[in-house]
């Protein structure tokens, strides 16, 4: 009876191992996937300094737009194309 006892405890403390182990890779594998779909602050950077070629910011002016396209990016949900598309009107072509 305690070797039956002793086989069914040690059962199941494997399984929960596996179980929490599958777990944890499942949630560190969503949450990668999460991040991978954000711009990097590297690409934001990138976009900005295409921009900034036509445009010409001060220095205040394109950290001020870097914060708020971070913002916009990693708490708002935003997309590459929401940033190109808002910063498409500020081009002298586009303010006549």
């Amino acid at each position: 009876m305690k070797k039956k006892l002793l086989f069914v405890s040690a059962l199941a403390l494997l399984t929960t191992g596996i179980t929490l182990s599958a777990e944890k890779t499942v949630s560190a594998s969503s949450n990668r996937t999460f991040i991978n779909k954000r711009l990097s602050s590297l690409s934001i950077k990138n976009i900005l300094d295409e921009y900034d070629r036509q445009i010409n910011w001060d220095v205040s002016t394109y950290n001020s737009i870097y914060r708020y396209w971070r913002i916009q990016i990693w708490q708002h949900g935003k997309t590459d194309s929401d940033m190109r598309e808002e910063l498409d009107k500020a081009l002298p072509d586009n303010n006549q």
